[in-house]
């Protein structure tokens, strides 16, 4: 009689106890695996008639882009690639940009911008960016902050040129 009673709980003790063992392996493993999703941030906003550019970019992904190494990113190397790769044009008129700092951030590259020419009541704006589209599945969030306007836009290989009315 005795026997009767303990097999059954404790196989389904050993059960319980697989179930248990099975769910914190799964959790274990889940939070472990990194998915990392190649983003860079283009943030354009207004300061006064100053039209700003702040970028957030991946240092290894820029590093890769340009076959250098990440010590030989400098001011001078950034901005020839920013104009080989993006273009802004504020009511039709092209405005080229100044890096005025750069700094590094754990894994990432805070580049701080300004526009040559001063702007002021923006209608239209155009950009093209092409930056990091050769890494897989990467997007370049662009964040617009303008005449008390914000959108948010997200581009891609599929996704090169975006109008924005503002």
């Amino acid at each position: 009689y005795l026997n009767c009673i303990i097999k059954p709980y404790h196989i389904t003790s050993v059960y319980t106890c697989m179930k248990v063992f099975i769910t914190l392996f799964c959790l274990v493993h889940f939070a472990i695996v990194e998915h990392s999703v190649p983003i860079a941030i283009f943030n354009i906003h207004q300061l006064s008639n100053q039209v700003l550019l702040d970028i957030t970019i991946d240092k290894e992904n820029l590093s890769e882009e340009l076959d250098l190494a990440p010590t030989d990113l400098t001011k001078k190397v950034i901005l020839k690639y920013l104009q080989e790769n993006t273009s802004f044009s504020f009511d039709n008129k092209i405005n080229e940009l100044e890096i005025k700092d750069l700094n590094q951030m754990g894994d990432h590259l805070k580049i701080d911008c300004v526009f040559k020419t001063e702007i002021s009541n923006v209608k239209q704006l155009e950009i093209k960016n092409t930056c990091l589209l050769n890494i897989d599945n990467h997007s370049n969030i662009i964040q617009v902050d303008l005449n008390n306007i914000s959108k948010d836009y997200r581009m891609y290989i599929k996704r090169k040129t975006i109008s924005i009315d503002l």
